[in-house]
């Protein structure tokens, strides 16, 4: 009988590969942006030995307008800086979430074929090259067909709220949006305080990477690994085709 088979040491490794994602983030890459006022003080210091250096050594007191001059510099370094952390989190969340969905296409493709289920030549199969172009939807049919329906699982309530943060980071506003506003109305505070003419910070700026607009943390990395840890364990070793 036709099945898609999960065995443990499969199952094992796409966790894996799904912890090392996160584990480098937290070890190699997020580190990076730990000091951003000590880097911007740094510039910002830079800046103001080069100015002195060209000043007569009995001269007064650094000028006024140089003084606001380096400290914008200061603070443009810091937004810069603050900028590429949220953007870095946001694009490690989005890769956690494709590897994922990546997983599962190739699980379920491999399965199908084995069984005789998939043909990529053929649409007169059960599963043919244009249900593979319909990506996750394929992959929610395929499960379907074999007994598992996602949206009954523990896991997939965090699951779909991480598919909608994703496809709002892409896309900005949109139907994702719509839904992530739902789930998680945090994302869309304005510092925790009403926004300007009562919008919310994706209504504000217009865009989900040229600001830092979603008030997304670190943690929320973490927990979204962790619910695709829990999905990976509530499937069953064999899930037999029965549509």
């Amino acid at each position: 009988m036709p099945l898609l088979y999960l065995y443990r040491a499969l199952r094992e490794r796409f966790i894996e590969d799904l912890t090392v994602i996160e584990t480098l983030f937290f070890e190699e890459i997020y580190p990076v942006f730990a000091n951003i006022e000590e880097e911007a003080q740094a510039i910002a210091k830079k800046t103001l030995n080069d100015v002195m250096r060209s000043y007569p050594p009995d001269a007064d007191d650094l000028d006024p307008d140089m003084e606001e001059a380096i400290m914008e510099i200061f603070e443009g370094r810091c937004e810069l800086l603050s900028l590429m952390r949220y953007r870095t989190l946001a694009m490690w969340i989005m890769c956690l979430c494709q590897a994922w969905e990546q997983q599962l296409i190739k699980f379920v493709v491999i399965e199908t074929k084995n069984d005789g289920l998939f043909d990529t030549r053929d649409d007169r199969a059960v599963y043919g090259p244009a249900d593979l172009r319909k990506g996750f939807c394929f992959v929610k049919r395929v499960f379907s067909d074999h007994g598992v329906d996602f949206e009954s699982l523990e896991s997939w309530q965090k699951i779909s709220e991480l598919r909608h943060l994703v496809n709002t980071l892409k896309h900005a506003e949109g139907s994702s949006a719509h839904e992530l506003r739902k789930l998680r109305p945090d994302y869309f505070d304005w510092d925790g305080r009403t926004s300007p003419n009562g919008l919310d910070s994706l209504e504000l700026f217009g865009s989900t990477l040229l600001d830092e607009t979603l008030k997304i943390k670190p943690q929320d990395f973490r927990d979204y690994r962790a619910a695709l840890e829990i999905f990976w364990n509530e499937l069953p070793e064999n899930m037999k085709y029965c549509g």
